[in-house]
């Protein structure tokens, strides 16, 4: 089986360790501002031909990733607007990472106009899909009224549902809840 792309999160103690000299399976966490610069040794033409060839095709991973690698410049040129498509063609497609991963964008206004509204949508349905990293970013929303009317207590609940699949952002966000008496 040919390698594929490795990506880790800086500070994402749950994902392991990460060698940029090996090129590994995709290891991917979505909706992070921060993830880790990989060497161009580790992607080969073989790779990027079949993410593209993927792209082409309609698979909803290979889209997902050529997202990541346009939003942070790895690989390829940064491009968020290139990112956003990217991730709305994988969203549509029902990839739960690329729903969180374009919430995150309309609601930062990353790539596209601000629109709280649509990232509250694209949140919910990857809350629906099981995306951890789609219940903390939504529970934000909720905690402070963007897109949605605000709901301490369902945010708390968002957080400590994030939390409890092990999501690092759902721990600190539950546990400030927990401190501060919100929700």
């Amino acid at each position: 089986r040919p390698p594929l792309v490795s990506c880790c999160v800086r500070g994402a103690s749950s994902l392991g360790s990460f060698d940029p000299r090996s090129p590994v399976d995709a290891v991917l966490t979505p909706g992070v501002a921060e993830v880790g610069s990989l060497r161009p040794e580790t992607m080969d033409s073989g790779t990027m031909t079949r993410l593209r060839a993927g792209e082409r095709d309609g698979n909803k991973d290979a889209i997902y990733m050529l997202g990541i690698m346009h939003l942070y410049g790895n690989f390829v040129e940064r491009d968020p607007k290139r990112a956003l498509e990217l991730f709305r063609r994988a969203a549509e497609k029902g990839h739960p990472a690329a729903q969180s991963n374009l919430g995150l964008m309309l609601s930062s206004g990353t790539g596209a106009a601000r629109d709280d509204r649509a990232a509250v949508g694209w949140l919910r349905e990857a809350v629906r899909g099981g995306s951890a990293d789609g219940e903390w970013m939504l529970a934000i929303m909720c905690r402070e009224g963007r897109g949605m009317a605000q709901d301490l207590r369902r945010a708390a609940r968002l957080f400590s549902e994030s939390a409890a699949k092990g999501n690092p952002h759902g721990q600190f966000y539950f546990g400030e809840a927990l401190e501060y008496g919100t929700g």
